[in-house]
């Protein structure tokens, strides 16, 4: 399996929003001790204890597909079993979805993928941050960093995601 967790690069970005997915993928690291077996100008590829793989892009959101299809041609990853794993303003914070083949319901990074692979046919880790609280725009809501009490809870949420994807496949 190929974790493609989508965030955007550099410190600025780190622990907002956007970047719950990357954030996912260092847990994996950690978790499931990975290393850095390939790194280009588009991104880097972990190799974990279990042959899992976790792909980080070296590009803003809205790029992702460009980035995600480069690695793919020149790396030769297989996309059968590729998961998508992302922010999601429609999953309140915590919640999660393990989903395959749907649309991008307007995250532009999932966009960017589908339109780059030409399908939507692979899976989808939607990890909730809730919607933006009255006032704020979606878009700056995403590049907003986590709270203190939220960053704290992102391990249990990652814990469970873990477990249900060991489970279920």
């Amino acid at each position: 399996m190929t974790f493609v967790c989508l965030g955007n690069p550099g410190k600025k970005y780190k622990k907002t929003r956007h970047n719950f997915g990357r954030l996912f993928g260092e847990y994996l690291i950690d978790r499931l001790a990975g290393s850095r077996v390939k790194r280009n100008k588009f991104g880097e590829v972990f190799k974990l204890e279990n042959n899992w793989e976790v792909v980080f892009l070296n590009c803003y959101m809205n790029e992702s597909g460009k980035c995600l299809k480069k690695i793919i041609d020149n790396q030769s990853l297989a996309i059968d079993h590729l998961f998508l794993v992302h922010d999601d303003l429609d999953l309140p914070f915590g919640q999660f979805k393990i989903q395959f083949g749907r649309g991008a319901a307007g995250h532009h990074g999932v966009e960017s993928v589908i339109e780059a692979l030409g399908t939507k046919e692979f899976w989808r880790v939607r990890l909730g941050i809730g919607r933006p609280p009255g006032g704020i725009e979606p878009e700056g809501y995403v590049l907003m960093p986590f709270a203190d009490k939220e960053m704290r809870q992102l391990p249990q949420i990652f814990s469970a995601v873990l477990q249900q994807l060991q489970n279920s496949l």
